[in-house]
């Protein structure tokens, strides 16, 4: 192996070590994951508790909050392409955050069903 080809290959590992370090310090935070089984709860958190939203991967979700001033998104968290976001409660008060999925269609060409899949949980930061 060629003195470049290495550096070029130890670069990249370098490079995947330090967004795997990254991924694994925002996990730490993470003090909850949200899932489609939480339908309909109602969930408990602190001011500064952070929770991933990982609904069903097969559907493009929109998410919202009714009041965006308790619990915001996270703006500069990585996620995975399935997961919808990593969420922190900001402020005492409860809000009621809704979403609702559309079947991903990869190809326009083809019959995709239409069915809307709905999420609802209630959050009350403490």
């Amino acid at each position: 192996m060629s003195r470049r080809h290495w550096l070029r290959c130890s670069g990249g590992f370098i490079a995947l070590a330090l967004a795997l370090s990254s991924l694994s310090i925002q996990a730490q935070r993470i003090s909850r994951t949200v899932t489609l089984a939480d339908y309909g709860q109602t969930i408990q958190f602190q001011v500064g508790d952070r929770f991933l939203l990982d609904l069903d991967g097969g559907y493009t979700w929109r998410v919202r909050t009714d009041d965006p001033s308790v619990v915001t998104r996270v703006a500069d968290a990585p996620v995975s392409s399935q997961a919808q976001g990593v969420y922190e409660a900001e402020q005492p008060g409860e809000t009621i955050m809704t979403a609702e999925g559309r079947p991903y269609c990869p190809d326009p060409q083809q019959a995709c069903p239409m069915l809307v899949r709905g999420f609802r949980v209630q959050l009350v930061v403490q």
